[in-house]
This record gives structure tokens, sequence and C-alpha cells, in this order.
């Protein structure tokens, strides 16, 4: 895949691409799982946004458990597009791992990565910078199995911080 622009995430001319929001969907793993992504962005020099329309990056974190799950995060997806059409939409989580191409053929979806590169999204994202009608998709099966860091401090508004046991699902829950 091409790479388009070489630019940060961050852009100083749009400062709605300085910020970003992530939409979190099934287990506590997965809450876990957003905390480490928002800590990285951050480290990056983005601001997160308190909706999906004041940012210029959207990240579904999915899930897919049930279909009802799964039906979310398609809908999801289509409102982020809807209401936010200038924004970078990136799909990840257990939804973009079961079935990456069908993800990635989604309106709006710019870019969607498997679980595997997950720990890797801000670095990935400033690598491969996908522009408007190109979509890259991250196999999941990379053989990395690299772990999220824990978010230091990161409650994500709980009384508890979230401790990770385990990287997916094994649908028990």
């Amino acid at each position: 895949m091409p790479i388009v622009s070489r630019s940060v995430i961050a852009s100083s001319k749009n400062p709605a691409m300085s910020k970003f929001f992530i939409c979190t969907f099934g287990c506590r793993c997965n809450q876990a799982d957003s905390g480490a992504i928002r800590e990285s962005l951050r480290r990056k020099g983005l601001a997160e946004a308190a909706n999906h329309i004041d940012a210029g990056l959207v990240i579904v974190n999915s899930c897919t458990v049930t279909h009802r799950t799964g039906q979310q995060v398609r809908q999801m997806v289509r409102r982020v597009h809807r209401d936010n059409p200038g924004a970078r939409l990136v799909v990840t989580g257990c939804y973009a791992e079961r079935d990456p191409l069908a993800v990635a053929e989604m309106p709006g979806v710019d870019f969607t990565v498997g679980n595997a590169d997950r720990d890797r999204l801000a670095h990935l994202l400033e690598e491969d910078a996908p522009g408007p009608g190109l979509k890259t998709v991250r196999s999941p099966l990379d053989g990395r199995g690299s772990q999220l860091p824990m978010p230091q401090g990161e409650t994500g508004g709980r009384t508890r911080p979230l401790v990770k046991l385990q990287d997916g699902c094994d649908a028990r829950c």
C-alpha cells in the first residue's frame, strides 16, 4: 500500500485533527485496551474530544461476543461517517479481528487494525497515513503477540483501575 502522507496524526492546520475520540464496545479487556490506546495517543500530542463529532480521529474498539454488539458497532461506524465525514475512522478489536475485510469495506472506515497490532495503533496511523479512498487492513495473524502497556493512573472515570489478565476473547463472558 503506498503511503499517501507522512504527516503526523495531529494536523496543526486543523484543530479538530489534533483531537481523538474512542468508542469502546464489549468487555473490561476492551476497556483496558482503550485506556492504553488513549495514553499512546496522548503521548503523540493528541487531546481527547468530548464526542465523535468534535474529533479528527475516531477509534471504534469493537466486540463480537453477540450479534447485537456487532450490530451496535456497525451502527456506530455509520453514525460517525454520517456525523463527521472528515474524521479519520479506525476500527479495532474483536470485530476487526474476526472479519477485517468486511470492516474495511464499510463506508467511512479508513483503517482496520487487528488485536495483535492494537498496541502500535498510534505508530501505525503515522506510518501508513491512508488518504481518501484508501484502506489499510493489518493482518491479525502477524505473530507478534505483543501486549498493550497498562495505563498508569487512568481509571476511565471508574472507582477502581482495570487490570488486564488476557488478550482477546473466548466468548465465555
